[in-house]
């Protein structure tokens, strides 16, 4: 599930640009140090990193999922139409032996 979002990402080697203190909740200040204190220890070589966990694409991947139960969940009333009621009744089933032979009839296996 590549797609251009890798499931594992290197740290920044850089550290961010500095942001006016001022602008920060005392909270955010200390978390912004710890990062860049953070960063700063890191290895300048990507190679000798180990690496991170994408967070990024697991947020997408959870907001898909998400949706998708969201419309799973929903219980759907669709009124009786006869006429469709009756032929989806009336269509035949068949196990997955009859379909894997029918499949066969309709295209013949290539033979090497």
């Amino acid at each position: 599930m590549e797609d251009g979002n890798p499931d594992l990402v290197y740290a920044p080697s850089a550290i961010p640009p500095p942001i006016e203190k001022k602008s920060l909740s005392k909270k955010s200040a200390k978390a912004l140090a710890a990062a860049a204190a953070a960063a700063a220890a890191l290895p300048a070589d990507p190679s000798k990193q180990l690496p991170l966990i994408n967070l990024a694409k697991r947020e997408l991947v959870y907001g898909v999922m998400r949706e998708i139960r969201m419309y799973q969940d929903v219980r759907y009333r669709f009124p009786v139409v006869e006429p469709v009621s009756t032929f989806m009744v009336a269509l035949p089933f068949w196990d997955e032996k009859d379909l894997y032979e029918l499949s066969l009839q309709r295209e013949a296996r290539a033979t090497n």
